[in-house]
């Protein structure tokens, strides 16, 4: 995702709403109301500002921080998904793993005679030295 696909997946993000923006809002209304109350008499009470600067300034404020909530929610979806991703592929390469590893020992057990009963009841391991000779040979890069 490039930086720019980034910003706008977290602007989107912002103008979805919530709890979080309502909240933005409200304190932006409130700062600016106490501020304009505040400079009202040096600002000679010209309603201009109050029709322009007011209702711009609360804009900018909640792009702002919307788009700060929507960075922090979008990161947490990705990451949970990176995470989610690499479980999946974690299973899948221990069942890979374990299939071929039960593939090898069946090829042991028909290529080798005068088995041990507890190799056959599939108590005892098969030689580590074979097994890992049989995957060095197959391409693989772990070993037992």
């Amino acid at each position: 995702m490039t930086r720019t696909q980034f910003v706008i997946e977290c602007l989107k993000e912002a103008f979805r709403g919530g709890w979080a923006v309502a909240n933005t809002i409200a304190s932006v209304l409130a700062l600016g109301g106490g501020y304009v109350a505040w400079q009202w008499p040096t600002l000679g009470g010209s309603i201009n500002f109050l029709m322009w600067a007011m209702p711009l300034g609360a804009l900018v404020i909640f792009v702002y921080f919307g788009s700060l909530l929507a960075a922090h929610r979008l990161y947490q979806q990705q990451a949970l998904s990176i995470s989610e991703q690499s479980r999946q592929n974690d299973e899948q390469e221990s069942k890979r793993r374990e299939s071929l590893y039960a593939r090898l020992r069946q090829e042991y057990m028909l290529s080798h005679d005068g088995l041990s009963p507890a190799l056959i009841a599939g108590l005892a391991p098969v030689p580590p030295d074979w097994i890992n000779k049989r995957l060095a040979e197959l391409g693989e890069k772990w070993r037992v």
